[in-house]
């Protein structure tokens, strides 16, 4: 399979939709600028788009334990 780095913004679902399939997504520092409703958006809709299993990465800064995601610890 072909790896690929892409930027794109997260808020936008237009956007979002390219990672269709991802099997990684690296999120490093990027939920910490976020309230916790627009994190709790982004990371169900990863969680629809990515393949199964998809690895969601994050910033050690980032829990998202608390928010209570479709991914698993």
């Amino acid at each position: 399979r072909v790896s690929s780095w892409i930027r794109l913004n997260v808020m936008q679902p237009a956007e979002l939709r390219q990672l269709q399939g991802a099997d990684v997504v690296f999120c490093r520092n990027l939920f910490i600028y976020f309230r916790d409703a627009g994190v709790r958006q982004v990371v169900t809709d990863l969680a629809e788009l990515m393949s199964s299993p998809g690895f969601l990465c994050v910033g050690a800064a980032e829990s998202l334990l608390r928010l209570g995601t479709p991914f698993e610890l």
